[in-house]
């Protein structure tokens, strides 16, 4: 997960305002060390967590205003770091890699989505997200969207009536899943 500060390389060059937190580890670690210790500037507003606790992350969650998903690979199957930042107020910029990722995130309801690889079109997009209005806007589909979709009383929900019906015996909660869940996404914190 890439979460922008309150208010690739590329994008953020160009964007002296904008400061990055990049959670997480992985096979890139190195050379993304390696560009940071070559760039001042970079190294200035580029912060590096690889080891954030849950509690860690929710709070990094309200020290940003949104969270940036921007994987070239089709690796990146669902983006459940993303559907948590959304659980927890953040609007999402994430890459269009034809898997769940483009699921999680809706162009223009819960965050922005860019081509794979195409850091203009994801600075572009960093730029889009300085309107608070859009931000504001994103950010409360992306609260409903990961609420009501994601959350884990839902699935457990429709798990348990699956297991009923398989069983030929009518679920008790038919209605329940008209309505959306009043359960928490895990790994929220409480609006204020």
């Amino acid at each position: 997960m890439i979460a922008l500060g309150k208010q690739s390389r590329q994008p953020l060059r160009s964007r002296l305002d904008v400061e990055l937190t990049v959670v997480g580890d992985g096979a890139l670690r190195g050379d993304l060390e390696r560009l940071l210790a070559e760039s001042p500037e970079l190294t200035a507003r580029v912060r590096m967590v690889h080891d954030a606790s849950d509690d860690d992350v929710i709070e990094m969650h309200g020290q940003h205003d949104v969270v940036v998903l921007p994987s070239v690979s089709r690796a990146e199957a669902f983006g459940l770091s993303m559907a948590e930042a959304m659980a927890n107020g953040l609007p999402a910029i994430s890459t269009q890699l034809g898997t769940g990722t483009d699921w999680v995130n809706i162009h223009d309801e819960t965050g922005l989505t860019v081509p794979a690889g195409d850091s203009q079109a994801l600075g572009v997009a960093i730029d889009q997200m300085r309107d608070a209005d859009l931000r504001c806007r994103l950010a409360e589909g992306a609260i409903t969207r990961a609420r009501s979709v994601f959350a884990f009383d839902r699935h457990a929900d429709l798990v348990h009536d699956n297991y009923e019906r398989a069983l030929g015996a009518r679920p008790s909660n038919v209605d329940r899943l008209s309505r959306p869940s009043t359960t928490r996404f895990p790994r929220t914190v409480e609006a204020s």
